[in-house]
């Protein structure tokens, strides 16, 4: 069984929604802001889980490349937001965005690329056994051994 990671990600959020809320209440940033900082406090904690994954790695859980991936692009969300509600041209924050998926994409397809390339080989294990066992076995047209 894997670790409680949708618990600690609630909690991630929880908390950054009432620290955000008190910022707001208390006059560091604006109402507009709770959101993308809830955004930013989000990728932080995504961030942090891939690292804890890569570092102690469980059967069965999600790759740490994947939650990494989704904290960056979550984190740049929320500073794109954030950064757009306090008055930054938008053009600009988009273009950014447009670098940063585009990043994202070719390190996604050069691992893809690599993890296609290993199980490539399995495969080709496996359509072509060694010949010793060929021999040792007979089997009709059908595929069955007799």
């Amino acid at each position: 069984m894997g670790r409680p990671w949708s618990l600690v990600t609630a909690g991630a959020v929880m908390a950054g929604v009432g620290a955000s809320y008190i910022c707001a209440y208390v006059g560091y940033i604006s109402y507009g802001e709770v959101l993308p900082m809830t955004a930013i406090v989000l990728g932080f904690s995504l961030l942090l889980e891939g690292v804890v994954k890569e570092l102690h790695p469980t059967p069965g859980e999600m790759e740490s490349v994947a939650t990494l991936g989704w904290g960056i692009l979550i984190l740049a969300i929320g500073i794109i937001g954030d950064l757009s509600a306090r008055g930054y041209p938008l053009t600009v924050l988009l273009a950014a965005f447009t670098i940063l998926l585009g990043a994202l994409a070719v390190f996604s397809a050069l691992r893809m690329s690599k993890g296609r390339t290993l199980q490539t080989e399995k495969t080709k294990q496996q359509k072509f056994p060694d010949r010793s066992v060929l021999k040792a076995t007979r089997c009709n047209r059908r595929g069955t051994i007799w």
